[in-house]
């Protein structure tokens, strides 16, 4: 909250014309992803679980960055680093604290609705991010089908905690 309290409201964003908008960068993903995900996934992963093992490591991974709302970051960082159970305990006072951060750092204008409006709209790129990973696991062993089932309970989770088909009716 406080590093998007630092650019909000600026108008210069147009110096980074690079950073697509998150639907840009769904077309941008398929089109280069798909022809050669399975080749992807098999030299590169997108696990890092095993890396660290024994030790006490905090990790937070952006694996990309496009112009939106601040609070999908936050949309993202729960639907893919938080059990369901966890989500579901602790987002409403983590947006809370996210929504109070950013005001008090500078973010004018923004009401707690309208933050908990964008942190919802906010799941649809990370959802629309694990249906493609999803595609394209390893299903064959053990730990593949693990990973997969974790991805489609969170996704599942989310979709109906948080009424996406409402929202995608909506739109």
């Amino acid at each position: 909250a406080v590093f998007h309290a630092k650019w909000w409201g600026r108008t210069n964003l147009e110096r980074a014309r690079w950073l697509p908008a998150p639907i840009d960068r769904a077309a941008i993903q398929a089109e280069r992803f798909i022809p050669s995900g399975r080749t992807y996934l098999e030299k590169h992963g997108e696990q890092v679980d095993d890396e660290f093992r024994g030790s006490h490591v905090t990790l937070i991974d952006w694996p990309s960055a496009a112009h939106a709302k601040g609070v999908t970051d936050f949309s993202c960082l729960t639907i893919h680093g938080l059990t369901v159970n966890m989500r579901r305990t602790i987002e409403t006072n983590l947006l809370g604290l996210y929504h109070n951060t950013l005001v008090s750092e500078g973010g004018t204008g923004y009401s707690i609705e309208q933050c908990q409006a964008d942190y919802r709209s906010g799941f649809l790129y990370p959802f629309y991010f694990k249906v493609m990973v999803l595609a394209f696991m390893d299903l064959n062993d053990e730990e593949g089908r693990i990973m997969a089932h974790m991805q489609i309970e969170r996704i599942s989770a989310t979709i109906r905690d948080h009424n996406l088909v409402g929202l995608l009716r909506a739109i």
